[in-house]
């Protein structure tokens, strides 16, 4: 099985919550695209939900990736 490198957020703290975990590469189902990443950054909203200002946002919950 293939795998990728994945930025994950469980918990709402400061950028010690921030892990990077080994995940599945998703295979693509009809209608859907696979976009291998390079680099990524965080806007000011997401530092927000990271830090838990979040209140409608359930950590833990599988993104879509």
């Amino acid at each position: 099985m293939r795998t990728m490198k994945a930025a994950v957020v469980h918990e709402p703290g400061g950028p010690d919550v921030i892990l990077i975990e080994q995940r599945p590469i998703p295979v693509p189902q009809n209608g859907e695209v696979l976009i291998a990443i390079k680099a990524f950054g965080l806007n000011r909203s997401e530092l927000f939900t990271r830090q838990g200002h979040s209140p409608n946002v359930k950590f833990s919950a599988r993104a879509r990736y």
